[in-house]
């Protein structure tokens, strides 16, 4: 079930899937490249978030993501960009 942490929704994993599936949810993996090989959902593009900061400009203001990464960690930081 979703909830807010700091100003950000976090997921859980069939609220996920749920959003892979819906065309309009924008759904990015922001693992390092290693992790990314390791363990990723297929279909997902990767973005990972030491890169992030170089395209965030490039994203769409209007439009939610949803962030990926292996424990909510990085998602949940990389998401506080997209708020600014």
């Amino acid at each position: 079930m979703a909830f807010e942490k700091d100003g950000v929704i976090q997921i859980d994993v069939e609220e996920l899937k749920e959003a892979i599936q819906d065309e309009e949810s924008i759904v990015i993996d922001i693992r390092e490249y290693e992790e990314y090989v390791e363990a990723h959902i297929p279909g997902l593009p990767l973005i990972p978030m030491s890169e992030i900061i170089d395209v965030i400009d490039d994203f769409e203001k209007d439009c939610d993501y949803v962030l990926v990464c292996r424990s909510g960690r990085r998602s949940q930081e990389t998401s506080k960009f997209f708020k600014m």
